[in-house]
């Protein structure tokens, strides 16, 4: 809010607002199915009502779309420590810049998860690459199997949002606080606050495996079975130097799951 800024941090915030999120965001204007922008799986937009025009009582809507490159938090002035607000909050201060001479009237959060149980069958795919390519590119324009918004959405922009991307009450979340929590991750690697974070737990090395033997002999009396991270990952590390240099070695195959 703003009455919770000092004058300094409002100075602060309107400058990387006009110079580092106006010029790359752009608003898109859309009335439904048909002109509603293809927004990337898991990113973060924000739903825009804007009021009806004169003499109408349609309600008047824009999403504007974060990039996965934008910064989620922005830096506060404080006195020691840290500050941060996120983006959207930043947004929502000076959403009017986007829509001069406009009455907004809500702004509102939301992320949706696409369908990515979309599956080739390797067994009776003629080009198996091609066909994964395909499914890659599909799972880009799925379904909406998740919406989540924020708390506090009038009906008509949560009624608008279930229409456009056809999803029903079963598959709405409303948070009562930021969306994706998993970007708060990032605020770990600060310096300091070594009392709130867990002590480290540094991979072992396995028992199974001598360091006084080659690799080759180790696998060759029995299976080497590793739970990463418990398990130090040096053992494939060698196991791949190894077979490199080994003039009898043809190709070096892994899979992962």
């Amino acid at each position: 809010r703003t009455q919770d800024l000092t004058d300094r941090q409002s100075r602060g915030l309107e400058q990387v607002f006009e110079e580092e999120i106006f010029p790359v965001l752009s608003p898109v204007a859309v009335t439904g199915v048909e002109d509603f922008p293809l927004l990337s799986n898991q990113s973060l937009n924000i739903l825009v009502q804007l009021a009806p025009e004169a003499k109408s009582q349609r309600p008047r809507f824009a999403v504007i779309g974060l990039r996965r490159s934008s910064t989620r938090f922005i830096t506060l002035h404080v006195e020691g420590g840290y500050g941060y607000t996120l983006i959207e909050d930043v947004i929502r201060l000076y959403v009017e810049r986007f829509f001069p001479g406009e009455t907004v009237v809500e702004t509102v959060p939301f992320r949706l998860t696409r369908n990515a149980d979309l599956s080739v069958r390797d067994d009776s795919a003629a080009d198996l690459m091609s066909e994964m390519e395909e499914i890659l590119d599909a799972r880009k324009q799925s379904a909406c199997v998740r919406l989540e918004l924020a708390a506090g959405a009038s009906e008509t922009a949560l009624a608008f949002l279930k229409q456009v991307l056809n999803v029903h009450n079963d598959d709405v979340f409303s948070t009562p606080g930021p969306l994706d929590l998993s970007a708060f991750m990032q605020l770990t690697d600060l310096p300091g606050f070594d009392n709130l974070k867990y002590e480290a737990w540094p991979p072992q090395p396995s028992p199974q495996v001598d360091q006084r033997k080659s690799i080759f002999d180790v696998i060759t009396q029995q299976d080497v079975l590793l739970f990463h991270p418990y398990d130090s990952f040096e053992p494939v590390l060698r196991l791949v130097e190894s077979a490199a240099d080994d003039p009898d070695v043809l190709a070096i195959k892994m899979t992962l799951y």
